[in-house]
């Protein structure tokens, strides 16, 4: 239901598409079964074999809502399609949408009425029900699943994204929306980095979290990017960062001085030099000694000096570094 004061604003989705045949349909028709339908949906694919575009064409042939399917180009990956399809977005606010995900019912309305609370946010995020490959519910939130505590959002809220930004990722760019003018204005993410991520950084203070799930969060074997969603997954997730704990590392220690030197470049000085701090932070992990006496002392060290909580998600960083550390992975 949308509040009284919630003002006129309109909505451009962003669906990007890539081997989605056995999905889009579904996902497109709950866009199109939205108590308030969204004003335009764009769809870029990213050079699909299969029949993802024939049923996007018969889908728009019908559709109450206009459908603009962008002409192939070449392959992006999933941050540059989604940037290239959101640029093509001509209303005030793009919703981001993957292809194999449903929108439940009352999305659009939820995001207007967040909106209405947030007048000059540039970005909102919602939560997520994330859903097994049959759109059956698991009981797990995306935020959880993030490690995205109530602590965590009650800052964002007041203005601290930044802050958690720095210790983990917790921006989804299915559950965001973004403000058309601010997002034009972005320069287009670096090598290695996500879209929703980078969106992130670039919002940071300003963020604002839409606290309800708007969507079911699809988790299957083919899907591009993915999560974690129990705890038997998060320690084989442990396990399998342990086997690849200094590649991970290492793409951190390339990929943060280009985020670093976009942010300066905007002039976001600030948030330049808390991705620096991080980035010394990798460093040092990546140098803890490969024998438990001394790399305790290491890590003790920087538990004292707060690194672990400013710059980590504290507990699970401090297990890896003394059980699974970088120095004993296999290169």
């Amino acid at each position: 239901m949308l509040k009284p004061e919630a003002q006129p604003v309109t909505f451009s989705v962003a669906l990007c598409t890539y081997q989605g045949a056995a999905y889009i349909a579904e996902q497109l028709q709950s866009m199109l079964d939205q108590t308030v339908l969204p004003d335009e949906i764009v769809i870029r694919d990213d050079g699909s074999q299969d029949e993802t575009l024939a049923i996007c064409r018969e889908i728009a042939r019908t559709s109450p809502v206009p459908i603009t399917i962008l002409p192939p180009g070449e392959r992006l990956g999933v941050a540059g399609n989604f940037f290239a399809c959101a640029r093509a977005c001509c209303m005030d606010w793009i919703l981001f949408a993957d292809q194999d995900d449903r929108w439940l019912p009352e999305r659009v309305a939820l995001f207007k009425n967040a909106i209405a609370d947030h007048p000059d946010a540039p970005a909102i995020q919602s939560d997520g029900l994330i859903a097994d490959a049959h759109l059956n519910p698991t009981g797990e939130t995306l935020w959880r699943s993030y490690f995205f505590s109530p602590r965590e959002q009650a800052l964002v809220q007041a203005g601290r994204g930044e802050v958690i930004l720095t210790r983990h990722v917790f921006v989804t760019g299915a559950a965001l929306t973004v403000r058309r003018d601010w997002f034009l204005a972005l320069p287009a993410p670096a090598t290695q980095f996500y879209h929703d991520e980078w969106i992130g950084w670039f919002a940071g203070p300003a963020l604002r979290l839409l606290p309800a799930a708007t969507f079911l969060y699809r988790q299957h074997e083919s899907q591009q990017t993915g999560l974690a969603t129990t705890w038997h997954a998060h320690w084989q997730h442990l396990l399998d960062s342990q086997l690849h704990a200094r590649t991970l590392l290492e793409r951190d220690l390339a990929r943060f001085p280009r985020l670093a030197a976009a942010l300066r470049e905007a002039g976001l000085h600030e948030r330049a030099d808390l991705v620096a701090a991080k980035t010394c932070f990798v460093q040092r992990r990546l140098s803890f000694s490969r024998f438990l006496p001394v790399r305790l002392f290491q890590v003790l060290a920087s538990i004292l000096t707060g690194d672990y909580t400013r710059f980590a998600i504290a507990r699970r960083s401090i297990v890896k570094d003394l059980i699974f550390p970088a120095s004993l992975a296999k290169r």
